[in-house]
């Protein structure tokens, strides 16, 4: 099992949402990712509610404008985190380990934490393992995971303890048409053994079922297992506790078209699912 060094993220000062969200940004600036549509997101509705958006691998909040148009339309507020690492290139995920990706969440969720009564997470594919790791970690009231990535296809992840060394750069690609248009290509080893720890992680997380959760996989996902993320539900969310619910819900490829990622770009019939279920 591997040792984590996740905890709670606490607020340093007194803040504004808006603060924190500056704060955020600079630090995506100072890294070099000078295009504002991946750079961190938020829109402050004055709502009670609030959508803590954490993006994949490789991916960057770009790929989830859509989906934050769809929540603030339905009067919501939103925060769509820029992970550590990502918004550039293959060489710069290899600067990030995967608690860097989980501290790189803090300033969203202080954001929609100091502005919104009730705090939703929603992540997909390595983002909805962040999204389970902030809601065991701090106050949230549901988390929201799509194709969440307890287990990858790929090839190398089973040797990726001894082959992230070589640190080689490889493709990233799925089996079909990729639908995302904004994903860094090409990544490293490194880079990925990372994913391999935080899977790691959370396999041995400790729940502290404290939130509701709706988990949703596409039937036919090419990049996750999706027998893993049957396994895991019914492992750890197959009961309820007290007043939370679990939910696990497969999406049928014929209807919705999903190749990985549940929020898939422009996908306006999965998008008013994923709003509807908030």
């Amino acid at each position: 099992m591997t040792k984590t060094l996740i905890g709670t993220f606490t607020k340093d000062n007194d803040y504004t949402a808006q603060d924190y969200f500056m704060m955020d940004r600079g630090i995506a600036i100072k890294n070099g990712v000078t295009d504002p549509n991946k750079q961190p997101y938020f829109k402050d509705s004055k709502s009670k509610v609030g959508v803590l958006l954490i993006h994949g691998y490789t991916a960057t909040p770009e790929n989830y404008i859509p989906l934050c148009k769809a929540i603030e339309d339905k009067g919501y507020t939103v925060y769509a985190s820029l992970v550590a690492g990502h918004g550039l290139d293959e060489h710069y995920l290899n600067t990030a380990s995967y608690v860097d990706w989980y501290n790189s969440i803090k300033y969203g969720y202080l954001a929609i934490s100091s502005v919104c009564e009730k705090v939703i997470v929603m992540g997909e594919s390595a983002g909805a393992l962040l999204a389970l790791l902030v809601a065991n970690y701090n106050k949230v009231d549901k988390v929201m995971i799509f194709s969440p990535a307890f287990k990858t296809r790929n090839k190398y992840f089973q040797f990726l303890k001894y082959l992230h060394f070589f640190n080689f750069t490889i493709q990233v690609q799925s089996e079909r048409k990729y639908k995302h248009e904004h994903e860094v290509r090409s990544t490293t080893f490194r880079s990925l053994n990372q994913l391999r720890l935080i899977q790691e992680v959370v396999q041995n997380l400790d729940i502290n079922y404290s939130y509701d959760l709706i988990c949703v996989v596409g039937d036919e996902d090419v990049m996750v297992s999706v027998k893993a993320v049957d396994e895991y539900f019914h492992k750890h969310f197959s009961k309820e506790c007290g007043n939370h619910k679990y939910s696990l819900l497969h999406l049928s490829n014929d209807i919705y078209e999903i190749d990985h990622v549940i929020i898939e770009r422009d996908h306006i019939k999965t998008i008013n699912e994923v709003v509807g279920m908030i």
